[in-house]
């Protein structure tokens, strides 16, 4: 790997990143009758506080589990994204057409990653790609994303994220 791209990428946030992916689709094989299981334990454990809320529908308690879950592990996917590449990111002046394909690659990474997750859960009984939960998915992982940015900027003013 050439020195720009070693300060273009983060290779501990980046290995961190490819291990948080494999949990992701590693839950996309889990079949639907598992899965349901454990969101609708999920639901029980916070039925008191659904139902602070006024939810007492069981399968919106597990319906709102579900895709707060979706959005959760995809704001962190994006925060580890985001600091995979975030040196890339906040780079100013003109670095070149590497620094530019590693931007693309963060962006592609962001978006082909849960289009991926959902492709995946057509295949698994019980499961379905769902394109709503794609949206939600990249809810998450835009906010996670948009939260590196500002990590690297914040740290970049102190000349310390770049040169790691």
């Amino acid at each position: 790997m050439s020195r720009a791209a070693r300060h273009a990428i983060s290779i501990p946030w980046l290995v961190g990143l490819c291990a948080w992916v494999a949990f992701i689709w590693g839950n996309s094989l889990v079949v639907g009758e598992l899965s349901d299981a454990g969101s609708t334990s999920v639901a029980g454990f916070l039925e008191p506080l659904f139902r602070f809320m006024d939810v007492q529908d069981p399968h919106m308690m597990n319906y709102l589990v579900r895709k707060a879950a979706h959005a959760s592990e995809y704001a962190l996917f994006g925060l580890l994204d985001g600091l995979a590449f975030g040196p890339s990111l906040v780079s100013e002046g003109n670095e070149g057409a590497l620094t530019s394909r590693l931007r693309v690659l963060a962006l592609a990474i962001l978006v082909l990653v849960p289009v991926a997750d959902e492709t995946i859960q057509r295949f698994v009984p019980g499961r379905d790609g769902n394109p709503t939960d794609v949206l939600i998915d990249l809810a998450g992982a835009s906010i996670g994303f948009i939260a590196a940015i500002a990590i690297a900027h914040v740290t970049n003013r102190g000349e310390g994220y770049g040169s790691r």
